[in-house]
């Protein structure tokens, strides 16, 4: 799957978040600002009953700014995940990564 040219605002929740055994996908040219917890995240919830293995997910050349509760772009697990050429400003309580 290939995730490209996005703007997500204002949202309750992540702006991007690519969860459960999610592998082989790319985050491209996106931009989210204000969202209510992570603006990015790779979260494989390994807990979750699962059909693939997750991993191999880039985020790349994405803007975040001014997430409200989180981080601009969390990794919480899965193999040989990369966040690459991305811009992070603005993190009032997280962190950049």
């Amino acid at each position: 799957m290939i995730i490209n040219d996005c703007r997500i605002r204002n949202t309750l929740a992540d702006g991007i978040n690519l969860c459960v055994g999610v592998s082989n996908c790319v985050v491209t040219n996106c931009t989210a600002r204000n969202t209510g917890d992570d603006s990015f995240a790779i979260w494989p919830a390994t807990y979750a009953a699962q059909n693939y293995t997750p991993g191999f997910n880039v985020i790349t050349h994405c803007t975040a700014q001014s997430p409200f509760f989180a981080n601009t772009c969390g990794i919480y697990g899965g193999t040989s995940n990369r966040v690459e050429d991305c811009l992070f400003q603005d993190v009032p309580d997280g962190c950049g990564i």
